[in-house]
C-alpha cells in the first residue's frame, strides 16, 4: 500500500513538471521573440540621429556635439556624471551624456535651443 502511493505521488509529480515544462518553453519562446522585435527596432533607432548636421541642441547627446563641432580643445569632468567640454572659451556643458547648457563666448559654437 506504501509503494503504491508512492508510485502515484512521483506519477504526479513527473506529469505536473512535463506540463510546467511546456509552460516555460512557450514563455522563453515569446520572450524570444519579443527580444528580437526590440533589437531590430535598436538597431533602426541608433541609425537615426538626434541633430541636424550643422547645429547640435540642448539634449543632444556628446556624440552628437563632436559631430557637429569636433573634438573639444579640452574638457572637464565637474561631477560624476558631468563634463565640460571647452571651444576656445566657449564651452557645452554636459549631464549623463546629455547636454544641459552652452556658453557661446566666442560665438563659435554652431549651438541652437530648439530643433
Amino acid at each position: 500500500m506504501k509503494s503504491y502511493f508512492i508510485l502515484v505521488f512521483c506519477f504526479s509529480v513527473l506529469s505536473c513538471n512535463s506540463n510546467n515544462g511546456k509552460i516555460d518553453l512557450s514563455y522563453v519562446e515569446s520572450l524570444e521573440q519579443k527580444n528580437k522585435a526590440l533589437e531590430t527596432e535598436l538597431n533602426e533607432l541608433k541609425g537615426k540621429t538626434s541633430i541636424s548636421k550643422n547645429y547640435f541642441y540642448i539634449g543632444s547627446t556628446v556624440d552628437d556635439v563632436i559631430a557637429v563641432m569636433g573634438e573639444p580643445d579640452s574638457y572637464m569632468v565637474t561631477a560624476e556624471e558631468a563634463r565640460r567640454l571647452y571651444y576656445g572659451m566657449s564651452s557645452v556643458y554636459i549631464y549623463q551624456d546629455k547636454v544641459i547648457a552652452f556658453e557661446n563666448l566666442e560665438n563659435n559654437l554652431k549651438a541652437r535651443v530648439k530643433k
